[in-house]
């Protein structure tokens, strides 16, 4: 039997073989943006970057019982998620093009800003919902 350890999502032992439920990539759609709510989309975005960055650090903190190698990831994705020229990039975006942060953040992802993208995406989806 092999045994892993890591960073559990809730509280329980697991026993079994790991399943992928769902494959599909979650569906991103470009609407525009009007005018006068281009400055609320760039607030949207920056909520999301700030949810994230504490959601990012809570799992730092929760890693850091495993050891601070494994911690200081989190640490890394707190740099890269914060960095300005990459929010910069996307702020631009929303308002030349007057549109959505999301399809701004899935439009980064092709172009190998992934990581970052990500949890902001997800974050910015749970707020739409």
């Amino acid at each position: 039997m092999t045994t892993f350890r890591g960073l559990g999502v809730s509280s329980g032992v697991a026993i079994g073989k790991a399943v992928c439920v769902e494959t599909r990539a979650v569906d991103v759609y470009r609407f525009p943006i009007e005018s006068g709510q281009i400055e609320a989309e760039v607030d949207r975005l920056r909520e999301a970057v700030h949810r994230t960055r504490q959601e990012i650090e809570k799992s730092r903190d929760s890693a850091a019982d495993l050891g601070e190698e494994l911690a200081a990831i989190f640490d890394a994705h707190v740099l890269m998620l914060v960095d300005s020229s990459y929010l910069e990039q996307i702020e631009a975006r929303i308002r030349d093009e007057h549109v959505n942060a999301i399809d701004c953040l899935n439009t980064l992802q092709s172009f190998g800003f992934l990581e970052r993208s990500v949890a902001l995406t997800v974050d910015l989806l749970e707020d739409a919902a």
